[in-house]
C-alpha cells in the first residue's frame, strides 16, 4: 500500500487529511511461490479471490463488482490453465445475463450457455435461456440456438 509521498505542498493537501491509495493483497507463500488463497482489496473492498498451487493458478478465481460485492467473473484453473467452467455476468442496456463457458487447457471446448437474469419490469424469469451451443478448440461448433426473453426460439444455425 502506498500513502502520502511526504511532498504534500505539491498537491495542496495536508498529510493528515490525505487518504492513502490502497491496493492490498492477503496472500500465502510456500517455498517463495504463491500457494493457497490470495485476496485482493481495492479501497478496502474485496475485489478478487484467487487460488494458487506452487505459484500457478489452481482453483477458483473470482472477480467481484466493486460497488455490489457480487461476482462479475468466476473462472476455474488447473495447473495455471483455464479448466472447467467460467461464468461471466454481463450487464447490458437491454437485458442482463450470465454466460457459462467450458474450458479445457486454456481453450473454450465444450458446452456454452447464456441465461437471462431476473428482470421483474420486463417479466424475465431468472435462468431463461438466451443462447446455447458448443465450442471446439476456441471456435463455435455445431448447432447453436438463440432465444427471446420468454424462452421461445428466435434463431437456429450451424457453425
Amino acid at each position: 500500500m502506498s500513502g502520502c509521498s511526504g511532498n504534500c505542498s505539491s498537491c495542496g493537501e495536508s498529510c493528515s487529511d490525505r487518504k492513502p491509495e490502497s491496493l492490498l493483497a492477503d496472500e500465502n507463500y510456500a517455498n517463495d511461490l504463491l500457494d493457497g488463497e490470495k485476496v485482493v482489496f481495492a479501497g478496502g473492498v474485496r475485489e478478487e479471490i484467487q487460488h494458487y498451487k506452487a505459484g500457478k493458478k489452481d482453483g477458483l478465481f473470482v472477480l467481484l463488482d466493486y460497488s455490489t460485492g457480487k461476482p462479475k467473473r468466476e473462472t476455474n484453473y488447473k495447473n495455471g490453465r483455464k479448466n472447467g467452467t467460467e461464468r461471466v455476468w454481463v450487464t447490458s442496456n437491454r437485458n442482463d445475463f450470465i454466460e457459462t463457458y467450458t474450458y479445457v487447457n486454456d481453450r473454450r471446448h465444450g458446452p456454452y450457455e447464456a441465461v437471462y437474469q431476473e428482470d421483474k419490469q420486463q417479466n424475465i424469469k431468472a435462468g431463461t435461456l438466451k443462447s446455447k451451443g458448443q465450442y471446439r478448440s476456441d471456435s463455435r461448433s455445431g448447432h447453436w440456438i438463440s432465444y427471446d426473453t420468454t424462452g421461445k426460439i428466435e434463431k437456429e444455425w450451424d457453425e
